[in-house]
């Protein structure tokens, strides 16, 4: 049996350890966004992602209603994208987009 040397295990240890963490919110509002064309991006804001249940602003009811009919699309092809768990639910809100 052969010993390793100390640098090599203390090198990978340390890669290790400042090897970025992904933020699961990140991931998923990511995604969302790559889902949404461009004119909806633009009223749309990924508010919160607590409990698998994303939160989303939407800046008027009319957009709120369009986005309502895709919103069993989305949430499909949100889970095709990442983890089937991340989101659950998707809720939709009135609110101010800064």
């Amino acid at each position: 049996m052969r010993a390793e040397p100390i640098a090599k295990t203390l090198q990978a240890v340390f890669e290790g350890l400042s090897a970025p963490k992904k933020d699961p919110r990140q991931e998923v509002c990511g995604a969302l966004m790559s889902l949404l064309d461009e004119e909806e991006k633009k009223h749309v804001k990924p508010w919160n992602l607590q409990g698998g249940v994303l939160t989303l602003h939407i800046d008027s009811p009319a957009r709120m209603f369009a986005l309502n009919l895709k919103k069993a699309r989305l949430l499909q092809q949100l889970r095709e994208r990442i983890k089937p768990q991340a989101v659950k639910e998707i809720r939709l809100r009135i609110g101010v987009l800064k």
